[in-house]
């Protein structure tokens, strides 16, 4: 692993961070597994007021440069067992950078419904961030519960 400085803005935070590379094999290890995720929001109803949803526990799997977050707890937008959130990431990684993402939304009255752009970012081993088209809409954090 590279120990290169990386600085990132993250709202008015500015962290820095170590570059990584990772081989496939490393990533699988170091991703796969259990992990809970913070900020999701959900429809309240059938109105448009968006309501903060406890902690949801994933499950990501990594396999041939894809990474896919699986519910394992939902809510009425998205429910256990669908993927919540999937990536297409190079085989090497970096801490700090952006990947393109899509991630899964609906509503109470029609949960599962439709896929948007996002994007991931590798914040250390333990901590994943998945935010909206653009950084400053939104982000869920996920973190590893086991590290």
């Amino acid at each position: 692993m590279r120990k290169t400085a990386f600085l990132v803005a993250l709202g008015l935070c500015i962290m820095t961070l170590p570059r990584i590379a990772y081989a496939a094999e490393e990533k699988t290890s170091v991703f796969n597994g259990e992990w809970a995720g913070y900020g999701y929001m959900c429809f309240a109803g059938n109105s448009n007021t968006l309501k903060p949803s406890p902690k949801e526990m994933v499950n990501i799997e990594y396999t041939n440069n894809k990474i896919v977050a699986t519910k394992l707890t939902g809510d009425p937008c998205v429910t256990a067992g669908q993927i919540t959130w999937y990536a297409q990431i190079p085989s090497t990684i970096e801490y700090g950078k952006y990947y393109q993402a899509k991630w899964h939304g609906g509503r109470p009255s029609r949960p599962n419904s439709s896929w948007h752009d996002g994007r991931i970012i590798f914040i250390t081993d333990s901590e994943i961030r998945l935010h909206g088209k653009s950084q400053e809409n939104w982000s869920i954090t996920f973190t590893n519960k086991y590290k």
